[in-house]
């Protein structure tokens, strides 16, 4: 819109002061051409847009608020009625964030009670916050010892561990301080459950990870979010690619969306991928274990640079570079302050499954504004090809401010605000003002031939102005509601009170206050004439359908189908 306006703004200049120019030498009265000027002028300008764009749009924010959803950036809405690809990452998604443990299982070496003791050992003295600990820490508790040394976990190491006086002990994923022959004891758990190892060294950290004794593993088990079913499946049933990205082992994190019905998905380990490996496998999997920081990115940039439009959610420094790639960044209020700082858009109850409601909105912000905006812009589109015949012909132009505001009121200013409002949840695709153009030109199209032909029959039969007018402005109006008609297809009771209460108000306004609207009381020619125009419209509007689109279709392909809209 912002482009649209610029160029009307530079275009209305010149038009402006020609128009004048042509205007004068036609009517010979300064006040007559000033007059007229003026009203084509005003066409020309679609001024219920920007108004039109910024209610629907500050509708869309409060009632997202309500949501408990926060927009911190206004386009946001518009990327996220365009998103077709979802990033998600499994924790405070598809979970909770929060784990129990199932159970624990000594190796050959220790026992069951020499396991137990070192978990709580480890749990009681560790001070990293994360769920795994947390799961720790509320089953096993007491016996804390003094710590000399720690290391944190990271998604990157991918373990922590603690250093005491004698001994040091590690946490962290079987394949980083576990061996293949030891970790065979779990392979049949970890298709269910996260399964972390516990080791011990004698003396320092071991930052090799090569003399470590794997006490036993822990298995413990994701708190699946209660509407996370229903969250998936609104993503599927609207087209919505969903990625899941994770840090844990992908046979995990592929269970849980087993467990959530999504049963054709596939999971891969991505950590030792280069950025050209991930991208070749990108399109296959759904699934992502064991991804770095930088690996999030990767996946982001790859599907952009084919096409998609992504969404990226996360909460963490470890997501902030793949927030930042995305189309439209998603966090949630207990994020981390660089997670939120890089977002446009905060989920302040901290819950993912509000998701569909602002995709929801976001679909409803943008259709409506494109519905509505294309009957603001069939006014602009027909008033320029007017004056453009009305500089060439030479003629005096058709209507009067009055009369235009007649038309304007009843077929674009009121409609346009009721249909702004309405819920609508279909996939924005294409070209936001390629899509609105191909709307409007039809209908430019259309008036400009009607008027083109009374002006003919005019010059014929020495029709006076002011019964041109008259008859331009019925027309006109007529094509106005039949664009309108479509518009509002398929009806809903709402749609059918408007455009009955619009046709009604208009019958209303040329019957009772012609002279008010400047308007003469047609003659039976004039009727005839009307009838016939009005009645060949349809078929003009359709035929001037079926070739902008097929011509427009070369520039967007989603344009295509707008071709094939009913009318009536």
């Amino acid at each position: 819109f912002e482009k649209l306006l610029k160029f009307l703004s530079v275009l209305i200049i010149p038009i402006g002061l020609i128009m004048l120019i042509i205007q004068y030498r036609v009517t010979e009265s300064m006040n007559e051409s000033v007059f007229t000027t003026v009203a084509a002028v005003i066409g020309m300008i679609p001024n219920g847009l920007v108004l039109l764009t910024s209610s629907v749009m500050a509708v869309g924010v409060i009632k997202l608020y309500k949501s408990k959803v926060l927009v911190q950036q206004l386009y946001a809405i518009e990327t996220l009625a365009r998103v077709d690809t979802l990033c998600l990452d499994k924790t405070g998604t598809l979970t909770e964030g929060n784990m129990n443990v199932v159970k624990t299982i000594p190796s050959d070496k220790y026992s069951l009670d020499d396991l137990e003791k070192y978990i709580t050992i480890y749990a009681s003295s560790m001070n990293d916050v994360n769920p795994t600990i947390a799961a720790l820490k509320q089953k096993y508790s007491g016996n804390k010892m003094d710590v000399l040394d720690q290391i944190y976990f990271s998604s990157e190491r991918k373990y922590s561990a603690l250093k005491f006086d004698d001994f040091s002990l590690y946490l962290g994923a079987p394949s980083i301080i576990g061996n293949k022959k030891i970790n065979s004891k779990i392979d049949e758990f970890v298709t269910d459950y996260r399964v972390v190892a516990l080791g011990i060294k004698k003396g320092d950290f071991d930052k090799k990870l090569d003399k470590i004794d794997i006490i036993g593993f822990i298995l413990l088990e994701d708190v699946i979010r209660d509407n996370a079913k229903e969250t998936l499946k609104f993503f599927k049933d609207n087209n919505v690619d969903v990625k899941i990205i994770s840090g844990d082992n992908s046979i995990t994190v592929t269970s849980i969306a087993h467990k959530l019905d999504l049963k054709d998905i596939k999971g891969i380990d991505i950590g030792e991928l280069t950025k050209e490996e991930i991208e070749k496998i990108v399109d296959e999997y759904q699934v992502f274990g064991r991804v770095r920081p930088e690996q999030k990115q990767w996946i982001v940039s790859y599907l952009k640079e084919n096409g998609h439009v992504v969404a990226m959610t996360g909460d963490g420094v470890n997501d902030v570079m793949a927030l930042k790639e995305s189309d439209c960044a998603i966090s949630i209020k207990s994020g981390t302050d660089a997670a939120r700082n890089v977002s446009q858009l905060i989920l302040l109850n901290d819950d993912f499954n509000s998701l569909p409601n602002v995709v929801k909105e976001g679909r409803q912000t943008i259709n409506n504004i494109e519905r509505s905006g294309s009957l603001l812009l069939a006014k602009t589109l027909y008033t320029i090809l007017l004056i453009i015949f009305s500089i060439i012909v030479p003629q005096k132009y058709f209507f009067i401010p009055i009369q235009l505001t007649l038309i304007t009121q009843v077929t674009i200013g009121i409609p346009s605000f009721v249909l702004g409002l309405e819920p609508n949840n279909e996939l924005v695709k294409g070209n936001f003002l390629l899509k609105i153009v191909a709307r409007s030109l039809p209908v430019a199209i259309t008036v400009l031939y009607n008027i083109v032909i009374v002006s003919l029959f005019a010059e014929m039969t020495n029709m006076s102005y002011s019964m041109l007018s008259t008859v331009s402005v019925y027309l006109t109006a007529i094509i106005g509601i039949i664009f309108l008609i479509k518009i509002c297809k398929p009806f809903t009771l709402l749609r059918k009170i408007l455009v009955t209460a619009l046709s009604s108000a208009f019958v209303i306004a040329i019957v009772f206050f012609p002279e008010f609207f400047n308007l003469d009381l047609l003659t039976t020619t004039t009727v005839l004439i009307t009838f016939v125009l009005a009645s060949s419209s349809v078929l003009v509007l359709r035929v001037a359908n079926f070739l902008v689109a097929n011509v427009f279709h070369l520039f967007d392909n989603s344009i295509n189908y707008i071709k094939d809209e009913p009318l009536l």
